[in-house]
This record gives C-alpha cells, sequence and structure tokens, in this order.
C-alpha cells in the first residue's frame, strides 16, 4: 500500500433516509403503525462509509450523486466530494421501517439508475488513483466486465490502490456476465452473512475469489467477522453490545473501520476487530451516520 497520509475514494450511493424506528412490527396491508422515533438524515453505502472513515481520521473524497443540502456537511467535515447528480434531476429517497435488529426499506431510485456510468467515466477521465491507498466501491455493478477492464488496466500503468468492493445484496448480481471475473481482480469485498451465501452460490463464486487472492469480508453481526473459507479469523464483535436501536448503515461503517486500521497498517485480525468496533457504535443510534453532526 501507499506510503504517506492514508487517504480514501469511495464511490457510489446517496439518500436521504427517512428512518421509522422502534415499531413493534411491520404494518399489515391498509394498517398503520405510528412511532415516537423519527430521524430525517442522510444514508446510502457511499455517504455512510465516508463519515466513518473520516470519523476514524482518513482523508476521504467521495464520488456520488447527492441531495440537497448534504454538500454543505460534508464540506464542515471536511469530506472532498464530486456530485454527479445534475441540476433538476431527483434525488434518491430511502423509508427505513426499524423493528428491533430487523429492517425493511422502501427506495426511490431517483437518478441513482444513472450513476454507474458516470462514476465510470469519472475515473476513467481521472487516469489514476494513485493519491488514495484504497478505493471503496459501494455499489452493486450491472455492468461487470467494464469494471474488471478497469481495474486491469490500473493495474497495468502501476496503480496501487487497493478496490474494495460492498455490492449490498442484489439478486441478479451472480448471474451477471463476468461476475466471477471482477470478484477474482478485487482487492477486497465486503458482505454480510445472508449475501455471502447468495454469492457465493452453487458456483462457489467467493471460494475462487478467495482462492484467487481476493480477501473476502464476511460480517456476522453480534457474531463478530471473519475472512471467508476461514474460520480461524473469526474476530468476536465488542462484548458487551449493548441496546441496539438501528441496524441501518451498520455494514458500511464496519467497511470504514476496517480500511481505516487497514490503511494505517495492523495485522488482519487488528483490521477486522476495528470494522466490528465502527459497526458496534453505529447500531447504538438511529441512522446510519456518526452522532455528530450528521443531520439535515
Amino acid at each position: 500500500m501507499p506510503s504517506g497520509a492514508p487517504r480514501l475514494l469511495i464511490a457510489g450511493e446517496t439518500f436521504e433516509d427517512l428512518i421509522f424506528a422502534e415499531l413493534p412490527r411491520l404494518p399489515r396491508p391498509g394498517e398503520e403503525i405510528r412511532t415516537d422515533q423519527f430521524r430525517r438524515t442522510f444514508g446510502g453505502g457511499a455517504l455512510i462509509s465516508a463519515a466513518w472513515a473520516r470519523a476514524e481520521g482518513l482523508e476521504v473524497d467521495l464520488l456520488s450523486a447527492l441531495p440537497p443540502r448534504v454538500g454543505r456537511v460534508l464540506a464542515t467535515e471536511g469530506i472532498g466530494y464530486r456530485n454527479l447528480r445534475r441540476p433538476r434531476e431527483p434525488h434518491a429517497v430511502t423509508a427505513c421501517m426499524s423493528f428491533g435488529p430487523e429492517r425493511s426499506f422502501a427506495t426511490f431510485n431517483g437518478m441513482n439508475r444513472e450513476l454507474e456510468q458516470r462514476i465510470y467515466v469519472a475515473l476513467r477521465r481521472a487516469g489514476s488513483t494513485s493519491p488514495f491507498g484504497a478505493v471503496l466501491m459501494a455499489m452493486p455493478p450491472r455492468v461487470c466486465p467494464a469494471w474488471s477492464e478497469l481495474q486491469t488496466a490500473m493495474r497495468q500503468v502501476g496503480e496501487t490502490a487497493e478496490i474494495f468492493w460492498d455490492f449490498g445484496y442484489d439478486e441478479d448480481l451472480p448471474r451477471r456476465d463476468g461476475f466471477a471475473e471482477l470478484l477474482e481482480q478485487a482487492a477486497g469485498v465486503f458482505l454480510n452473512g445472508q449475501e455471502a451465501n447468495l454469492y457465493d452460490g452453487p458456483n462457489g463464486f467467493l471460494q475462487r475469489a478467495a482462492d484467487a487472492g481476493t480477501l473476502v469480508i464476511v460480517k456476522r453481526g453480534a457474531d463478530g467477522a471473519e475472512v471467508f473459507g476461514r474460520p480461524e479469523t473469526r474476530v468476536a464483535a465488542p462484548i458487551p453490545l449493548r441496546g441496539i436501536r438501528d441496524t441501518t448503515g451498520a455494514g458500511d461503517a464496519f467497511a470504514a473501520g476496517f480500511l481505516a486500521r487497514r490503511l494505517r497498517g495492523g495485522s488482519l485480525e487488528e483490521q477486522l476487530a476495528a470494522g466490528n468496533v465502527c459497526g458496534a457504535r453505529s447500531v447504538q443510534h438511529l441512522g446510519g451516520l456518526p452522532r455528530r453532526p450528521w443531520r439535515p
């Protein structure tokens, strides 16, 4: 990894988040359920990871389609950003219904369907990621061969930034052309247990990626985290894990903590433990962003 001050580039989706918390259950069809716990904030894997990475002391740049007003918050916190949403284009909005440790979502895409192509073009035009120690792609790719080609081209010209992916849950992704090759060319990928089962599947995609040298990190919530296929790497979650209020963005906070420790050096176990700590801190309050001052 490059020497010097740790710096991270994060690209992916950002949302305006409407969080309805401490619900007793999900409403049935035609039913209304009320709660006194509500938070209007910003979210999305890219923004949440950027916020936590900055809170952990990294220099962070964000490449995303940003909702109104969030740019002022990013500037205040010292997060560099480029907004790929054009004037008058709708921004993405997510409504989260949280009940205990479980969540359900309804999302308006806004212009995010155009975001992957714009991120790809922006990275191609930039021509270099050398200022960064790592790049985190916080989105599911729809055109896997293009990203594999980009990663190969970067290595061929001597780029040293490690490229990590956090796909989220996408049932179509294992069936897309080039997915296996994309996995095998990445430096690492962050998955929860459900995603690991989906993406490994009957073809053993994750095992193939691990055999090729990809670091496949599996987040298991209160059971800690481990490297896929290597149970001896399991690192327990912080004990005691008090009062889970909202699990929104916990996995994104984990990725930020992991990469922050990785860019500063340290063993794999220390990197997993740092991810666990950020994930555990995240679930103690509503919304995925760190407590202060991340509010519209």
